[in-house]
Parts: C-alpha cells; structure tokens; sequence
C-alpha cells in the first residue's frame, strides 16, 4: 500500500511540476537523466522508466524540504539526516521493485555510480 501512495505522490508532484511552466526545472532534467541511465542500465521499458523518473523527482523534493527545514532551524541536522536516509530508503526499495532487482547492496552501489557520473557530467 505504502507503494501505491508513493507513487500516487511522485505522479502528482510531477503534474503539478509541469503544470507551473511548460518546460522542465533542474529537478525534472536531473531526474530524467537519471531514469535514462537507470533504463539502459537495467533494460527498462518506458512505462518502468516513468516509474524510476517518478521516483527519482519525489526523493529530490522530498529531500529538498527536508534540507529548507534543517536550513531555517525547524529539524535538527541529526534529524534531518534520518529523514532523508529513510525517504533514501524507500526510494530504494520502490526502484529495486520496478527493476526486478533483489541484491540491495548491489543495486544500491549501481544507483550511486549512476549518481556519481551524473554529477561529474560524465554520461
């Protein structure tokens, strides 16, 4: 159930995302190039790529809230730190499901990799 709700979330922060402007922020970009390298990776199809790029796009705003609140001193830095590893977490495990994949630590140092190269620019 928890599954359904969180993409029902990311789906609806998407549409209200393209909704403002026709053309996508930095997120929105950050995220598709994400998805696309998570679909070549794990030979994704484009449904389960929306998926990931669901995913992806929630965790960056969740994650973004999360850094405005330890910013203007609402959380603590411990509690924002727990926070986002659980949002982390869940991504995750959402994202494993829509890959077909079942080695956490594998699948997780994949995600970080594809992360890493995404940063440096280097796709």
């Amino acid at each position: 159930m928890k599954k359904y709700l969180f993409i029902l979330v990311a789906l609806l922060v998407t549409l209200s995302s393209f909704a403002q402007n026709g053309k996508p922020n930095k997120k929105q970009q950050r995220a598709k190039q994400f998805s696309e390298e998570v679909a070549e990776k794990f030979e994704l199809d484009e449904a389960k790529t929306k998926e990931v790029y669901e995913l992806k796009l929630t965790q960056m705003n969740a994650s973004g809230k999360i850094s405005k609140k330890k910013k203007n001193g609402e959380i603590t830095v411990e509690e924002a730190k727990a926070q986002t590893r659980k949002i982390n977490k869940e991504t995750v495990n959402a994202m494993m499901k829509v890959c077909g994949e079942t080695d956490r630590k594998a699948f997780s140092s994949e995600l970080k990799a594809i992360n890493q190269s995404l940063k440096k620019g280097a796709h």
